[in-house]
């Protein structure tokens, strides 16, 4: 399973979408993901980061003082 900060936005969106249908039943780990993905799309709407890969975002970050290491290799 592939960390959300690490997905394309399109990635996020599909993945959101095969959550919500519930195919093959919903756990509660399913359901903690379906969250996680929600927030990380309302992240980057809110802050403008919507039309950015993770790794372009990651370097934004970084720029901007706000992390100080690498997530993404």
């Amino acid at each position: 399973m592939i960390d959300v900060t690490k997905m394309d936005l399109e990635d996020l969106r599909g993945e959101l979408n095969e959550l919500k249908q519930g195919l093959g039943g919903i756990r509660t780990k399913d359901i903690m993901r379906m969250h996680h993905i929600e927030d990380e799309i309302d992240w980057r709407l809110e802050n403008g980061y919507s039309d950015l890969t993770p790794q372009e975002i990651q370097d934004e970050l970084i720029n901007k003082g706000e992390l100080s290491e690498t997530y993404i290799k």
